[in-house]
């Protein structure tokens, strides 16, 4: 936002993403794949990556790097397939997102659709969400995949949550109903 106060915007609104309910959306699918990334390469995300102790199913472009089992990108009904098809979708932000406080569109995707998401911690999660796993560096990661591997109660217990959360405060009709009031 700072930018567009710096250019005498007279009124700056930031709306965060959020997911589409009918699309994002549980669907019944074997777990196929222990930990999942869906995205596009970053430095950052190479390096989180290579060091895990489970190789992840990376599906997105630009993976000149490989790290862990190899797809192509996927959209629409084929990404919330795998998402479904996940037991751990792995969020690990474009460090832009992570400066500006701000979860990116795969947080909201993923937590619509009923996954289990584990992302980096950032200080707004916690209002966003009632209870949202994350991680601070990749031990802690290393850790929590171990543990939410071994807990399918837990973790589909806190992919319930998620959902409701997202059914309850952050649909795009959420978000318009927002933009209405602030105008």
């Amino acid at each position: 936002m700072e930018p567009y106060i710096r250019m005498n915007a007279s009124k700056v609104i930031t709306l965060r993403w959020a997911c589409d309910p009918h699309f994002h959306r549980p669907i019944s699918s074997a777990k196929l794949y222990d930990v999942s990334f869906v995205g596009t390469f970053y430095p950052n995300r190479w390096k989180t990556m290579r060091k895990l102790k489970v190789k992840p199913h990376v599906f997105g472009s630009l993976w000149f790097l490989k790290v862990g089992h190899h797809h192509p990108p996927v959209y629409g009904e084929d990404y919330v397939s795998v998402i479904n098809s996940t037991k751990v979708n792995l969020n690990i932000h474009h460090p832009v997102d992570l400066t500006a406080d701000s979860p990116n569109m795969r947080t909201f995707e993923v937590a619509g659709s009923g996954g289990f998401l584990l992302t980096e911690r950032m200080d707004c999660l916690g209002k966003l969400f009632r209870r949202i796993e994350t991680y601070s560096g990749v031990e802690e990661l290393n850790e929590k995949i171990e543990y939410y591997l071994r807990d399918d109660k837990e973790r589909e217990e806190i992919a319930l949550g998620l959902r409701e959360d997202c059914l309850e405060r952050h649909t795009y009709l959420h978000r318009a109903q927002e933009l209405m009031r602030l105008v």
